[in-house]
């Protein structure tokens, strides 16, 4: 029986911690289905005691089927466990929270710190656990997991008891069809809350952190940065990104240049990073190793080397501020050292898979975070398929040469020709693995990111070397000597600031080759597994391929596996696309979508030709600016790459931050803004110059503007608006009349504009559709505007934010008396209006 058992399920017997780890992640995927654990705890102790009864059966009667069963169902007790443990995990969240929050009163908060605080542009924020919550009559115990906003730069560590005064709101997600919820992301990692300090009130520290290593080790980052600061190296947000994690220090303009070149993950503390510093440190010990010897006597300096190269990773690690995807890089790290200490390097795949379950033990949500997936897909296809691909594409061939240059005599040309064949296998290897890692990880990449770049595998080829030889290597010597010796250090950084400073300059010149990054739609869930099956279906055909001495008969039906995983993959390609093509509007229609971005607003209008008009981009969410995780994806998902109109009707950041990302990545053909400027406006008009974007200023003298038969008229501000007035009623006011419909579009103006606007406009101002001012608020929507209007039907794009909850009461009953047909994006999520040509 267990030599059947073996003969039908060899790939587990080989890497039982690989597909252990595996099926633990589907267990963890299924887990998000059930709110109770009682189910998934009933479900898995009754497969594990049956496949425990099957396999003994089997052993007593010899039955093979029922070997089989017990199997499948150890694999599913194995997946239900995954389930169960992440549902055990996730923290649990008091109903009582929902009353407290239902009052406009700030609450009295004590929290426990999770995380180190992060800091922003205008605000900083930490993750907590909620303790307990004073409503005014007393502590109650409460139980919840948030991010706290605050203002002030002030720093709280892991274990750290705070007071704070805030608002507390529940994380509402969005609502759009084919685009993921970028809160659905918080939510798995249980954080179904935010609160937001009252500004009067500072954030009380109740207790210092037990753990006094963290404020030692912020203070010394503090010293390295003002070290590097000092040191006038070229480049030095590079350095400070790559050598302290401190990303937010790179302009917005060079992370262009690397996103568009896919090199954005050599800036960001990752597997890859923490690999590149093992590797450097692991060479160098065992050189020196190897020098000495009386240690080779003694001992073998290979697995030695191994374990100290686990102190300088760890010290690097640690200095970057020791982020969750730095620390689930560095467990792979550790992992794979130990694997090298202990002579285990045959077996990746199990050390991959212990990695990964030593993670998700720790944390389960890291499952749906992009770096995990991105990290472990990568390591997975350089174990699997690289030394196939190699064996194909002629490596073989090269080690050959290698061999023979050997043997070769000669004082100069030989070593010459060594070298130089050395070189070659080098970066051939690093270009083939580049290939091999960018065609598998596209699908992922197209999801989270929405852009494939075809320089990528040519740029990574100079970035990786000049990154793994040249400014890790230096840089870190340079963090060594940072306290004992600060003149050298100095030497060392500016030395490492000139190779960050080259990469930059090979990073924009292949960023400005045309036509070799773009936009692509993110796929849908059955597209994404499509792409995975098609491409793991010609993987695998590669390395039966490669496997094979010669073309037998027997290899075409070795190749029926594969055959069969790309049929599967062109259905689920071809099920998808069928989804997003009923999104699609006909050429001579037209359509106005409402996009549910929470409190903001950001509203879609195709026209025949097709012609869109981009009105607004949302703000964001926390860290998340929605422009990317919500506007741009819904612009893709309905074939909007170029949009001819981007309209900001004021620069408030709910109205304004999302078109950060649009101006940045789609094609804008012209940027029109109102002239009452803030800071959000002047970077929105920078952005748009360094794109080459033609910039207009809107009011109402401006003439309509014809477009694809629509007639946009800005009917506010006036150009004679006084300076005092505020940005709300300095929106731009657009009525839009196609020959199909017509909208009214006041941004977030008072009823003292409304009123204005009547005056002036009267009767013109009738609509068939508004959208309400001001997202519903009370001081907006008055009678008389209404009336003046007269539309059939009222849009709200509204929701929570801070103590501000829309639509306000009092205005849902003015517009209630108007017209029966009032739809909120907070209730509908995204809204939209189809109408077919006249």
């Amino acid at each position: 029986m267990k030599a059947r058992g073996e003969s039908y399920y060899r790939s587990f017997a080989r890497a039982p911690l690989f597909w252990a780890a595996l099926l633990f992640c589907m267990g963890i995927a299924v887990g998000t289905c059930f709110n109770s654990p009682l189910p998934l705890i009933l479900g898995t102790v009754f497969c594990f005691f049956s496949a425990l009864l099957a396999w003994v059966l089997a052993r007593r009667k010899n039955l093979s089927w029922l070997g089989h069963l017990s199997f499948i169902l150890l694999c599913a007790a194995l997946a239900g466990a995954g389930a169960l443990y992440y549902r055990l995990w996730l923290p649990q969240t008091e109903q009582s929270l929902s009353a407290a929050m239902a009052g406009k009163k700030p609450l009295r908060l004590k929290l426990k710190v999770k995380k180190t605080s992060e800091f922003r542009q205008n605000y900083s924020r930490v993750l907590c656990d909620m303790l307990w919550l004073d409503q005014g009559f007393g502590p109650e115990k409460a139980s919840a997991r948030l991010w706290l906003n605050y203002p002030g730069q002030e720093i709280f560590f892991p274990g750290q008891q705070i007071m704070a005064w805030a608002h507390l709101r529940k994380i509402r997600g969005f609502k759009n069809p084919l685009v993921p919820d970028p809160a659905l992301r918080l939510a798995r990692s249980g954080i179904y809350f935010s609160a937001s300090q009252v500004p009067e009130m500072p954030v009380f520290p109740i207790n210092r952190s037990r753990n006094f290593l963290l404020p030692a080790l912020y203070q010394y980052r503090e010293q390295v940065k003002s070290e590097l600061d000092r040191s006038g190296a070229a480049s030095s947000y590079l350095l400070a990104a790559m050598l302290l994690g401190e990303k937010d220090a790179i302009p917005q303009e060079v992370w262009d240049l690397f996103r568009a070149t896919n090199s954005s993950h050599l800036l960001v503390i990752s597997g890859f990073n923490l690999s590149m510093v093992a590797a450097f440190s692991f060479f160098i010990i065992l050189g020196f190793f190897r020098l000495q010897p009386w240690l080779l006597q003694r001992t073998d300096p290979y697995p030695l080397a191994g374990l100290i190269t686990a102190v300088p990773v760890s010290f690097y690690a640690i200095i970057t501020g020791l982020e969750i995807p730095t620390f689930r890089a560095l467990l792979m790290v550790m992992v794979l050292l130990l694997a090298i200490a202990f002579r285990k390097t045959r077996e990746l795949l199990n050390t991959l898979g212990l990695a990964a379950l030593i993670i998700l033990l720790l944390n389960p949500s890291s499952q749906f975070d992009a770096s995990f997936q991105l990290s472990f897909l990568a390591v997975f296809v350089l174990i699997l398929y690289f030394p196939a691909s190699w064996k194909l594409f002629g490596g073989e061939k090269l080690g050959t040469e290698k061999n023979l240059a050997r043997l070769e005599k000669g004082p100069f040309i030989p070593i010459l020709r060594r070298l130089w064949i050395k070189l070659f296998i080098y970066f051939y290897a690093l270009f083939l693995s580049t290939i091999l890692i960018q065609i598998f990880l596209a699908p992922l990449n197209a999801y989270y990111f929405s852009q494939f770049s075809f320089a990528g595998p040519f740029c990574n080829i100079l970035l990786v070397p000049i990154c793994g030889f040249w400014v890790y290597p230096v840089g870190l010597v340079g963090l060594w000597f940072c306290e004992i010796w600060p003149g050298l250090a100095d030497q060392l950084f500016i030395l490492a600031g000139w190779g960050a400073w080259l990469m930059e300059k090979i990073a924009g010149a292949f960023a400005s080759l045309p036509h070799c990054n773009f936009l692509v739609r993110p796929p849908t869930a059955l597209e994404l597994w499509g792409w995975f099956l098609a491409l793991l279906a010609l993987l695998e055909s590669l390395r039966i391929s490669a496997s094979a001495k010669t073309f037998r008969a027997g290899i075409f039906l070795r190749l029926l596996w594969p055959a069969a995983l790309m049929l599967a993959g062109v259905i689920l390609l071809a099920s998808g696309y069928h989804q997003v093509l009923k999104t699609r509007t006909r050429p001579d229609s037209a359509r106005l979508s409402v996009i549910d971005v929470g409190m903001g607003q950001s509203i879609l209008i195709e026209l025949p030709g097709p012609k869109r008009i981009l009105i607004d981009g949302g703000g964001r969410l926390g860290a998340i600016n929605l422009g990317s995780a919500v506007v741009g994806r819904f612009l893709l998902e309905r074939g909007v790459s170029r949009l001819d109109k981007v309209i900001l009707t004021h620069p408030e950041t709910d109205h304004a931050a999302g078109l950060e990302y649009i101006l940045q990545n789609f094609q804008v053909e012209e940027f029109l803004l109102p002239e009452k400027f803030n800071k959000q406006s002047l970077f929105l008009v920078d952005i748009a110059k360094r794109r080459k974007v033609p910039v207009s200023f809107i009011n109402s003298s401006r003439p309509p503007m014809e477009i694809a038969g629509a007639s946009l008229q800005f009917l506010n501000p006036s150009p004679a608006l006084p300076k005092n007035f505020s940005l709300n009623d300095s929106s731009a006011v657009v009525k839009i009349s196609a020959p199909s419909f017509s909208a009214l579009l006041p941004g977030d103006i008072s009823a003292k504009v409304e009123r204005q606007l009547v005056r002036l406009y009267g009767e013109k101002l009738q609509s068939q559709i508004l959208v309400a001012a001001h997202h519903g608020s009370n001081t907006s929507s008055s009678d008389e505007f209404l009336q003046a209007v007269s539309p059939k039907c009222i849009i709200i794009s509204g929701g929570e934010n801070q103590s501000l909850v829309l639509p306000a009461p009092e205005a849902l009953a003015r517009m209630q008396k108007l017209t029966s047909c009032i739809l909120r994006t907070d209730q509908l999520g995204e809204i939209e209006f189809n109408f077919s040509a006249p």
